[in-house]
């Protein structure tokens, strides 16, 4: 190829000129050129202004390795379009990463200008390979790194990372992931960052190191940091409850350079932490499973349920949902006595009659999703009266109480005992609170509860 004026000045070096056939309007690059790393991501070379007379478009293919990352970035003024020709990906995107969306082999992805997102090889066995089109010739000379608002303005007056210490906290459970960023030397939290469900056996082993990754992930976007190592890591995790769960969790978090100090735990012992004084009591959390820990002034520690959906989270959002089912199922049977539950169940997910519960949640290969907040509609018509859903939040609190007796027999804590409750579904729903402390009274504990809301904190 023969460089004419049009790509003076455009950091064409002699080795990419080299891979370019052809001439007279016509340029070829055979095989897709040598391989170039950038952000995570391998990349084809490809054709662009650096090696063509391009003017308003650069295209190549991009190969990203199983389980890699490419951080926050934002496209200035230019468009992108991907096809996927092989693995999975997602992208978290728009304002603090909030929006997520996954895509595989035959997908089409567009990417407005402006748009903060972060890439995701979600298979830690297979790479992700894509044809990747932007509405630029010059590729990447006009990209913003580490990129939502406050990233943006990090770029534009930059904060050096080596002035301050950094340490992260972790809150992973079968719902949801809550990273926390805080200053090692004051303690304050700079940045938050929240994703999906990261409960190893409630989630594909995969997919739950992704959502941590993400949750991570966008706490240093929302600092307006780049990633870099931290000075110590503490994550309690739901379902790391064996020394081989700690292990594998300990091996990936250094894998990935996140910090070379670490605590890993069930997050129970956050709980604990967070919401008794000096560490000392019992932790109970109920979100869409749940499980009771304590821990004495020894150092014992004991713990009662989190057997997950199968066999166990008794008293869970999730149990609270398959009562309800049932319920509402011997109500339209009349096996039962009627409840609001069936209409409430009805409108919930836009069906006409019982028999529609059949084919929508036996239609859908895991229903467990659909039932996630079906929780806290049982608390609302308990709320309103309705003695079927009373019962069932009572037979909830009473199986609840049974975790925690089991734990305070082992610990033997002296009354009046301390308890810290964690989990959207008792920490939100006063029904459930109050059915728990009478069980909990019939038992002669008493106690002294206090909500956390944020155990990561």
């Amino acid at each position: 190829m023969t460089a004419n004026k049009k790509m003076e000045g455009t950091g064409v070096t002699p080795e990419m000129q080299l891979q370019v056939e052809g001439d007279q309007g016509i340029a070829v690059i055979r095989g897709g050129g040598g391989d170039r790393g950038w952000n995570g991501i391998q990349y084809k070379l490809g054709m662009s202004s650096k090696n063509t007379n391009a003017q308003h478009l650069s295209m190549n293919v991009a190969r990203v390795p199983p389980g890699a990352v490419a951080f926050a970035h934002i496209h200035v003024d230019f468009e992108v379009m991907l096809y996927i020709l092989q693995g999975h990906v997602r992208h978290a995107y728009g304002p603090g990463l909030k929006y997520v969306i996954d895509n595989q082999a035959g997908d089409f992805i567009f990417i407005e200008p402006g748009i903060p997102h972060e890439v995701y090889n979600i298979s830690d066995t297979e790479e992700v390979v894509a044809v990747v089109a932007r509405s630029r010739a010059d590729e990447w000379d006009n990209i913003i790194y580490g990129a939502h608002e406050h990233a943006v303005r990090a770029h534009k007056h930059p904060m050096n990372s080596n002035d301050r210490s950094l340490i992260l906290g972790v809150d992973g459970g079968a719902s949801k992931t809550v990273a926390l960023l805080g200053d090692a030397q004051s303690g304050a939290i700079i940045g938050r960052g929240r994703s999906g469900g990261s409960n190893f056996h409630a989630h594909d082993k995969t997919a739950a190191f992704a959502e941590l990754e993400s949750a991570i992930a966008k706490a240093f976007v929302d600092a307006g940091l780049p990633r870099q190592p931290v000075q110590a890591l503490c994550a309690g995790l739901a379902g790391v409850s064996r020394p081989e769960d700690e292990a594998m969790v300990a091996s990936w978090v250094r894998q990935r350079g996140i910090s070379q100090r670490l605590l890993i735990a069930n997050d129970g012992w956050l709980v604990i932490a967070a919401g008794t004084p000096d560490g000392i009591g019992i932790g109970v959390i109920c979100g869409t499973g749940s499980i009771a820990v304590g821990r004495d002034a020894a150092g014992t520690m004991s713990r009662a349920g989190g057997w997950g959906y199968l066999f166990g989270d008794e008293g869970s959002g999730h149990d609270l949902a398959i009562m309800a089912l049932r319920a509402a199922a011997c109500a339209a049977d009349g096996r039962g006595p009627a409840t609001e539950l069936l209409p409430a169940l009805l409108r919930h997910w836009q069906l006409q009659l019982p028999e529609d519960f059949i084919t929508f949640l036996y239609g859908l290969a895991d229903p467990r999703p659909m039932l996630g907040d079906v929780g806290p509609l049982v608390i609302r018509v308990a709320e309103a009266g309705d003695s079927v859903a009373l019962d069932i939040v009572q037979r909830a609190g009473n199986e609840l109480a049974r975790a925690v007796m089991a734990v305070q027999r082992t610990l033997q804590l002296a009354n009046p005992v301390p308890i810290a409750l964690a989990g959207s579904m008792i920490v939100h729903g006063m029904p459930l609170q109050q059915a728990l402390a009478s069980a909990l009274a019939q038992q002669g504990l008493i106690v002294q509860a206090t909500p956390v809301i944020d155990p990561a904190e």
